[in-house]
């Protein structure tokens, strides 16, 4: 089972709005880092696609994990960074089949739409 995914995209906003859309769920703004949003079910499982933006590259965090953090939705420094990359390519290696329990049609709808 995924729980999460985390995709780049030119249009984070947009293209968190149209997963939730898919998954009758909800988008809203990913506070991880500038510019993030975030696509969630609703359902039990907590599935979620995170989307940044692709100018960012996520790479591994440094450090040790501190126990005394506050707790919260922001990436640790030991967890993940954020890197700009400015050679930021408009297409990449991400794959993924999303299930819906929106119609064939309803789905070509959207697809068409976007």
């Amino acid at each position: 089972m995924i729980h999460h995914l985390s995709i780049g995209a030119k249009e984070p906003e947009r293209v968190a709005r149209v997963l939730a859309e898919l998954w009758n769920g909800y988008a809203l703004p990913f506070p991880v880092t500038e510019g993030a949003w975030i696509a969630m079910t609703g359902d039990a499982n907590g599935s979620e696609i995170e989307v940044i933006p692709l100018e960012l590259d996520m790479v591994p965090g440094t450090g040790e994990p501190d126990a005394n953090a506050p707790v919260g939705y922001e990436a640790k420094p030991w967890e993940v960074r954020f890197v700009p990359n400015a050679a930021a390519k408009p297409y990449g290696n991400t794959h993924m089949a999303l299930s819906s329990p929106l119609s064939e049609e309803e789905v070509y709808a959207i697809g068409r739409r976007e």
